[in-house]
């Protein structure tokens, strides 16, 4: 997950497919795909760009490519980008009431949301031979300080001094509103963290690609793969200028390495592939929280206890008349050597490490043919086998004010102590031998029916069988035991039907599908930590997209999708799990809170009921170029953020516009841009996460942003 992100540039195209696509991609592609393909060394004669991008926020870019041949049998491709840029949301010092700059709370200072990166790649095709082609290529890019965190308060209810109202779930019952430390509006784009966050990546991949002609008939490839990443990663987590909850990742050394066989043939009425894949990967990582959650992930957990440590390290209350002495005494730390004050400073010493080694090996068989029953009518089938083979090493490090002294927990004698219960059942400390391994098989298919019922209609029926693989929930939170540490693997079973049709001016497509989850992997923050757990889930909506040229000067695209969603049951954040598996409410005695019920039914994050998007595009020639003036955009629903469906998650519903103009030379040899994005400067969310009785947390999207880019071809 650490190396999906990076820079796009010198793209040849993107290619979306919807739904499981594990019969020719693999297990784990229940979601579907997006695949992005680079350009590659395919034109002998020389040729390439050079680009330079301009905008707010001191945004400065840089990106080129060049190609051409090295001889009557070899190719190349050089291509690179760089980019830099400011943070939209504004570092801030948190002003007191009273007006007194003695009182003000200092801030990290930090603009977030910029960019700072590079990245380069290069391919070299060699013809062998008239049947072997090798296709070769370098990759690296590099994050370098990337301010991280930019978080802000939903606003909420306080029923005491430092807690947050919650419903019947345990989820925070928020206002829509952003609030400061001192319930004051704020706007969403203003960062009060006193954590410094940061990013530094790196990553580095080469691939081996060998083409070759068999004979009669039969095409060969070859793909191996390696890569290799690291990884640091720290943000302020908490929204306030208050040492609550610090959130660190690491990753100091990750590799993988792959290889695919893969042998495809035709016939008149047959077209056909077969293969095999191997994937081995191999990963030191790790995660540290600073603050309040860490510390209650293992003092409930009972592991601290077991392990020697002492689970009373809070002892001392801080008395408040009103809401701004309350905030004053969380801020003041007046005896630093004893137990400072509750719960900002406190929790702050509080310091939960995990770290863990992971292995992972997968191969699989698969195969996939196209039959052409009649003229009009295409039966395609596929079958795949995947076998994943993992294993965890996972052990817990704490760490406070009054366990000076490592409290170190592993894997084997974490699972075995018993937790929140006051007379645990003995299930809980029974140690499952296999909870760190994984062995699963299992097999992905599809079966699907095209007709081309005319020259321009074809309609399609298709049924799919996807598999995601298990895994484990790390970290030291209560629900994390013997008995729940694994999770399953998700199964998939999806149906569609559909239509695409063409005329001479306008595509248009549409689709309609039913999911039906077993075992669907919900995560959520669970009794103070990040937990999985298998569920079942079910959606279906549909699809459909208009593209009309209706003559040489318009382009109109128009899109909209339904879509509805149910997953079963999701734990909540005051939820904590019985030894079966089931949910209970939290013990009051044991966090304050009586709450904590299993959230039944809920809407899968990020799937608005409806969205529309479109794009108008208006050319005319101008001399010997051309203007092109473009308007996109999209409409989104209401939708949640997060499986949970919490209010402070609630995205209401929003329209994001973007605006460009371009002007290009004869020849496209030169171009010129002026774009703005959200020209309307909406307001609107990318993340969220309900803390329950600490409230909830979210991170705001960019508001308006302008610039120009210029591009030069050869």
């Amino acid at each position: 997950m650490n190396s999906l992100s990076g820079q796009l540039f010198d793209m040849e195209r993107v290619e979306v497919l919807r739904g499981p696509q594990g019969t020719l991609f693999g297990r784990n592609a229940t979601g579907g795909l997006i695949h992005y393909i680079s350009k590659g060394a395919d034109e002998a004669e020389t040729n390439g760009y050079a680009e330079v991008e301009f905008g707010d926020y001191a945004r400065q870019a840089v990106e080129g490519a060049i190609g051409g041949s090295l001889g009557d049998s070899a190719r190349f491709r050089i291509a690179g980008r760089w980019n830099e840029q400011d943070g939209y949301i504004e570092g801030a010092d948190t002003l007191h009431p009273s007006g007194d700059p003695e009182q003000t709370i200092p801030g990290s200072g930090q603009d977030i949301g910029g960019l700072n990166g590079y990245a380069w790649r290069g391919n070299l095709q060699v013809d062998f031979s008239d049947t072997l082609q090798g296709s070769f290529w370098l990759k690296y890019d590099e994050d370098e300080d990337v301010p991280t965190g930019g978080y802000v308060f939903e606003d909420c209810d306080f029923v005491s001094r430092t807690d947050c109202a919650q419903d019947e779930f345990g989820r925070a019952v928020t206002n829509g509103q952003v609030e400061d430390l001192y319930e004051r509006p704020a706007s969403p784009h203003t960062n009060y963290g006193d954590h410094e966050g940061f990013l530094n990546r790196e990553k580095f991949d080469v691939t081996a690609r060998f083409d070759a002609d068999a004979g009669n008939g039969l095409q060969l490839a070859s793909i191996t793969n390696y890569h290799e990443m690291e990884n640091e990663y720290s943000e302020d987590g908490d929204a306030f200028a208050l040492p609550i909850l610090t959130f660190q990742t690491f990753v100091p050394d990750f590799t993988q390495f792959s290889q695919e066989l893969r042998l495809s043939g035709e016939s008149d009425a047959v077209r056909w592939q077969t293969g095999f894949y191997y994937l081995n990967l191999d990963m030191d990582a790790g995660t540290s929280v600073f603050g309040a959650p860490g510390y209650n992930q293992v003092v409930r957990s009972g592991r601290l206890a077991a392990a020697g440590g002492n689970p009373e390290s809070l002892k001392r209350d801080v008395a408040a008349t009103d809401d701004n002495d309350t905030r004053d005494a969380l801020i003041a730390d007046d005896d630093p050597d004893n137990d400072p004050p509750f719960p900002g400073n406190s929790f702050y010493s509080a310091r939960n490490t995990q770290t863990y080694q992971l292995e992972s090996t997968n191969w699989s068989v698969f195969g996939q043919l196209d039959w052409d029953l009649s003229e009009r009518t295409t039966l395609t089938a596929g079958l795949r086998w995947s076998q994943d083979d993992k294993g965890i090493d996972w052990q817990l490090e704490f760490m406070d004010d009054f366990n000076k002294e490592p409290v170190l927990i592993e894997t084997e004698e974490g699972f075995k102590n018993p937790t929140l219960d006051p007379s645990p059942d003995p299930t809980r400390n029974v140690a499952v031998p296999d909870a760190d391994e994984i062995d699963y098989g299992d097999w992905a298919g599809r079966l699907a029916l095209s007709v081309q019922f005319s020259d321009g209609v074809l309609g399609f029926a298709s049924v799919n069988r996807g598999i995601k693989g298990g895994n484990w929930s790390t970290g030291g939170a209560p629900n994390i035991f013997s008995t729940t540490f694994k999770h399953d693997e998700e199964v998939l079973l999806a149906y569609e039907v559909g239509i695409k049709a063409e005329g001479a001016t306008a595509r248009f497509n549409a689709t309609w599908f039913y999911y039906d989850y077993q075992d669907y992997q919900a995560f959520s923050l669970a009794s103070f930590g990040p937990f999985i757990r298998n569920t079942d889930a079910s959606a279906y909506g549909g699809e459909a997209e208009l593209f009309w040229s209706p003559n040489e000067h318009w382009d109109f695209i128009f899109g909209g999708a339904y879509l509805s969603s149910e997953v079963d049951e999701v734990i909540g954040f005051a939820g904590v799990l019985n030894s079966d598996g089931s949910v209970r409410f939290d013990a009051a005695e044991q966090t304050g809170i009586a709450n904590g019920k299993p959230i039944t039914n809920a809407e899968f994050p990020n799937a608005p009921e409806l969205n529309l998007n479109y794009l108008i595009r208006f050319n005319f020639n101008v001399g010997s170029g051309n203007i092109a003036l473009q308007w996109d955009g999209a409409w989104y629903d209401d939708q949640y953020l997060e499986v949970t469906n919490g209010s402070g998650t609630v995205q209401e519903a929003y329209h994001v516009g973007n605006l460009r103009a371009t002007y290009t030379t004869a020849e496209e040899r030169f171009s010129l841009s002026g774009w703005v994005k959200n020209f309307t400067d909406e307001e609107y969310k990318l993340y969220s996460l309900d803390l329950g009785f600490l409230g909830a947390t979210t991170y705001y999207a960019p508001p308006i942003t302008y610039g120009v880019t210029a591009r030069l071809s050869f």
